[in-house]
Protein backbone atom coordinates (compact mmCIF):
# COMPACT_ATOMS: atom_id res chain seq x y z
CA UNK A 1 0.00 0.00 0.00
CA UNK A 2 2.67 2.36 0.67
CA UNK A 3 4.45 1.72 -2.58
CA UNK A 4 1.14 2.19 -4.46
CA UNK A 5 0.26 5.05 -2.47
CA UNK A 6 4.40 6.89 -2.73
CA UNK A 7 3.75 5.80 -6.63
CA UNK A 8 0.81 8.12 -7.16
CA UNK A 9 2.13 10.92 -5.30
CA UNK A 10 -0.08 10.96 -2.25
CA UNK A 11 1.38 13.48 0.35
CA UNK A 12 3.75 11.62 3.19
CA UNK A 13 1.05 12.28 5.75
CA UNK A 14 -1.59 11.11 4.33
CA UNK A 15 0.67 7.89 3.64
CA UNK A 16 1.34 7.36 7.19
CA UNK A 17 -2.23 8.29 8.26
CA UNK A 18 -3.62 5.47 5.67
CA UNK A 19 -1.43 2.35 6.25
CA UNK A 20 -1.76 3.14 9.86
CA UNK A 21 -5.63 2.78 9.42
CA UNK A 22 -5.34 0.26 7.31
CA UNK A 23 -2.97 -2.15 9.34
CA UNK A 24 -5.64 -1.39 12.42
CA UNK A 25 -8.81 -2.51 10.24
CA UNK A 26 -7.15 -5.59 8.94
CA UNK A 27 -6.19 -6.64 12.34
CA UNK A 28 -9.56 -6.45 13.31
CA UNK A 29 -10.83 -8.38 10.42
CA UNK A 30 -8.16 -11.07 11.92
CA UNK A 31 -8.96 -10.88 15.12
CA UNK A 32 -13.28 -10.71 15.90
CA UNK A 33 -14.03 -11.75 12.19
CA UNK A 34 -11.45 -14.65 12.23
CA UNK A 35 -11.21 -14.17 8.02
CA UNK A 36 -8.91 -13.02 5.77
CA UNK A 37 -9.22 -9.27 4.61
CA UNK A 38 -9.92 -7.67 1.68
CA UNK A 39 -8.07 -4.29 1.28
CA UNK A 40 -9.30 -1.86 -1.50
CA UNK A 41 -7.79 1.26 -2.18
CA UNK A 42 -9.31 4.27 -4.65
CA UNK A 43 -7.73 7.57 -5.43
CA UNK A 44 -9.17 10.90 -6.61
CA UNK A 45 -7.86 14.65 -6.36
CA UNK A 46 -10.06 15.20 -3.49
CA UNK A 47 -9.75 12.06 -1.52
CA UNK A 48 -8.21 8.48 -0.19
CA UNK A 49 -10.94 5.89 0.13
CA UNK A 50 -9.98 2.76 1.95
CA UNK A 51 -12.04 -0.18 2.61
CA UNK A 52 -11.56 -3.64 4.20
CA UNK A 53 -13.87 -6.22 3.91
CA UNK A 54 -14.23 -9.81 5.87
CA UNK A 55 -16.32 -12.58 5.67
CA UNK A 56 -17.36 -13.35 9.51
CA UNK A 57 -20.15 -12.80 11.00
CA UNK A 58 -19.24 -11.39 14.18
CA UNK A 59 -22.55 -8.72 13.91
CA UNK A 60 -21.56 -5.27 14.28
CA UNK A 61 -18.77 -3.15 14.43
CA UNK A 62 -18.50 -0.91 16.95
CA UNK A 63 -15.96 1.28 18.67
CA UNK A 64 -15.42 -0.20 21.97
CA UNK A 65 -15.44 1.96 25.33
CA UNK A 66 -11.77 1.49 26.34
CA UNK A 67 -9.64 2.28 29.41
CA UNK A 68 -7.07 5.00 29.62
CA UNK A 69 -4.62 2.26 30.13
CA UNK A 70 -5.99 -0.80 28.02
CA UNK A 71 -3.53 -1.91 25.14
CA UNK A 72 -6.47 -3.17 23.19
CA UNK A 73 -9.76 -1.73 21.82
CA UNK A 74 -8.50 1.52 20.47
CA UNK A 75 -8.44 1.19 16.37
CA UNK A 76 -11.86 2.53 15.59
CA UNK A 77 -10.64 5.27 18.18
CA UNK A 78 -7.60 5.68 16.58
CA UNK A 79 -9.15 5.49 12.90
CA UNK A 80 -11.74 8.16 14.16
CA UNK A 81 -8.85 10.49 14.92
CA UNK A 82 -6.39 10.18 11.67
CA UNK A 83 -9.41 9.94 9.04
CA UNK A 84 -11.95 12.50 7.83
CA UNK A 85 -14.53 9.95 7.70
CA UNK A 86 -15.30 6.12 8.14
CA UNK A 87 -18.37 3.89 9.01
CA UNK A 88 -19.11 0.51 8.22
CA UNK A 89 -21.01 -1.25 5.75
CA UNK A 90 -22.36 -5.52 7.08
CA UNK A 91 -23.73 -7.59 4.59
CA UNK A 92 -24.94 -11.28 4.82
CA UNK A 93 -21.63 -12.39 3.70
CA UNK A 94 -19.24 -10.34 6.83
CA UNK A 95 -18.62 -6.71 6.86
CA UNK A 96 -16.84 -3.70 5.12
CA UNK A 97 -15.28 -1.23 7.55
CA UNK A 98 -14.12 2.48 5.44
CA UNK A 99 -12.28 5.61 5.99
CA UNK A 100 -11.88 8.48 4.19
CA UNK A 101 -8.90 11.15 3.89
CA UNK A 102 -8.86 14.18 2.32
CA UNK A 103 -6.10 14.96 0.31
CA UNK A 104 -4.23 18.43 1.18
CA UNK A 105 -4.46 21.08 -1.82
CA UNK A 106 -0.91 21.68 -3.10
Amino acid sequence: MTAQLAEWQVPEAVIGAAVLCTSELTTNALLHAGTAARVEIDLSAERLLVSVADSGTRGQVTRAQTETLSSRGRGLGLIEELSDAWGTDPTVRGSTVWFEILIPAG
